[in-house]
């Protein structure tokens, strides 16, 4: 048996042979930085060395962009497993949708895709039909507010598509690749690897960007609200520790490496301001006795009244 399929299956074997190598696996931790990914295009030298193996240089460019797929799941599994939230096990089990079909499943597809794509029985399955419903709903209200990032008990339209969405970013390792793609196409983060939360404050600093232009982050973020400058500045103080399709998304709004060092806060803390004034407080009063002030008195430019 085990002949037989080196002879039959070439290619699994050599892809295999790289999957089990623990240096393999230790490349993967280190280009995603123990992150996890939202596209194989963080695992370079994976790609790389798996295109060499297999003598085909183009699969490189072709599986960049997947956030999909067996070899995305394993890739994730890598950094679940690094994380000890699954055991070894789970790192090599591959769902059911991305198992290789037989070759009479292949044929009936065909045969159903010449005859025009209709299931047997001539509906779709009732799994098919709530996926599609689902699906409607998920462009439906990207279209609106230019995301998918709902609030987990959030609803649309009647439908309540933040569960339903929260289940397929849930069972996205188990997810057909098509399914995975036709979400990818509505919104290319709808499956980021950080809290749903941030995406939808995110969005909201992107609307204060189109209408008023990038952010100023070295000057404390002025014009922003202020939840929204905290918001940013916070991002800046921990922007090393941010996934890098974080840090992509933060320099659409004006925000790149050189500008998150540099970033004030959008505003001082209370405890600062209030020593502030209480300096200024000190200057008024050693030069008139007392501190009766107008409300439009300013001291050495301090709006102390």
């Amino acid at each position: 048996m085990l002949a037989r399929d080196v002879v039959t299956y070439p290619e699994a074997v050599a892809v295999t042979t790289v999957l089990s190598d623990r240096l393999w696996r230790q490349r993967v931790l280190e280009d995603t930085r123990g992150q996890m990914p939202h596209t194989l295009a963080e695992v370079p030298r994976l790609l790389t060395g798996l295109a060499r193996c297999l003598g085909r240089p183009w699969l490189v460019e072709q599986l960049a962009s997947s956030s999909a797929g067996a070899l995305f799941a394993w890739v994730r599994a890598c950094v679940r497993r690094e994380r000890g939230a699954v055991p070894e096990e789970d790192v090599w089990a591959v769902p059911v949708a991305h198992r290789p079909r037989g070759l009479a499943a292949q044929v009936r597809e065909l045969r159903l895709q010449r005859v025009g794509s209709a299931p047997v029985g001539g509906m779709p399955s009732r799994a098919e039909q709530a996926y599609q419903v689902g699906l409607a709903h998920a462009r439906s209200y990207a279209a609106r507010h230019g995301h998918l990032a709902v609030p987990k008990y959030g609803c649309h339209e009647g439908f309540a598509l933040g569960p339903w969405l929260a289940n397929q970013r849930t069972g996205v390792a188990a997810l057909p690749i098509e399914r995975a793609q036709a979400l990818h196409r509505i919104d290319t983060w709808w499956n980021g690897p950080w809290p749903i939360s941030w995406r939808r404050t995110y969005h909201r600093a992107l609307v204060h960007v189109q209408k008023h232009g990038l952010v100023d982050a070295t000057a404390g973020f002025p014009g922003t609200i202020l939840a929204l400058g905290e918001w940013l500045h916070e991002q800046c103080s921990r922007y090393d520790d941010l996934h890098v399709g974080q840090q992509s998304l933060l320099a659409d709004l004006g925000i790149r490496p050189a500008h998150a060092r540099s970033a004030r806060p959008r505003r001082k803390s209370l405890a600062q301001a209030f020593a502030a004034g209480l300096d200024y407080a000190r200057a008024f009063a050693a030069v008139h006795g007392h501190l009766a002030t107008s409300k439009s008195t300013r001291q050495d430019g301090f709006p102390l009244g």
